[in-house]
């Protein structure tokens, strides 16, 4: 039987982008959101990396600035192929820049809307 996966590099890698800090309930429900979103994808045959889950938490135990998060997220979004923005993005200064080296590299770009649905597949 043949998989219907693609195999090592021959499969797109798709980065989460969206808001993820913010009261204790909001990272929560942010995290949540994201979670959604990377099991999307990732059952839709993409491999995926979602910073909300990736680091979740690191925040409060690691010595590390916002700006060292915020350039290592860059750094693996230079390999990615599509950028899916959450439907809290807009609200987000990291995923605002995430959103400009998206667009300045011509990566595809995949908005969702509260349903988690795609809205618009350019911008």
């Amino acid at each position: 039987m043949e998989s219907k996966h693609k195999i090592g590099r021959n499969m797109q890698i798709v980065f989460i982008s969206g808001a993820y800090s913010g009261t204790k309930e909001q990272t929560s429900e942010y995290i949540s959101i994201a979670r959604k979103a990377a099991i999307k994808y990732w059952e839709l045959g993409y491999a995926v990396i979602c910073p909300h889950l990736n680091s979740q938490g690191m925040e409060e135990d690691a010595e590390v600035t916002y700006a060292q998060w915020l350039d290592g997220y860059i750094a693996i979004l230079e390999v990615c192929d599509i950028v899916v923005f959450l439907p809290n993005w807009k609200e987000s200064q990291g995923a605002a820049c995430e959103f400009i080296i998206a667009q300045g590299r011509e990566k595809k770009m995949i908005f969702l809307d509260l349903n988690l649905e795609e809205t618009l597949l350019e911008y």
